[in-house]
């Protein structure tokens, strides 16, 4: 669950909207998931998976290997997990 959680950080972080990409919703975490308004997650839940399943090394290597190989950035919630609580 806090690969899932993680996940949904980055995304939300990445996806928050400031970009030009007409393409592209403003994605946020709530307290209730919607599809109207983009919201994924309930922030409590997400933080508490987060917290019972820290990233483990293979969730630090496929961080690193997706970096290199595919996206070209990486995943800062698995990089430094204290970023949840900012």
């Amino acid at each position: 669950r806090g690969d899932i959680a993680r996940s949904i950080f980055y995304m939300a972080t990445r996806y928050d909207g400031s970009d030009d990409d007409a393409n592209c919703e403003k994605l946020t975490i709530g307290v209730c998931p919607c599809q109207y308004t983009y919201t994924m997650g309930n922030l409590s839940a997400l933080r508490q998976w987060h917290h019972d399943d820290p990233p483990s090394a293979e969730e630090k290597l496929r961080n690193e290997i997706n970096c290199l190989n595919f996206q070209g950035n990486r995943n800062p919630f698995v990089d430094n997990a204290t970023l949840v609580e900012k």
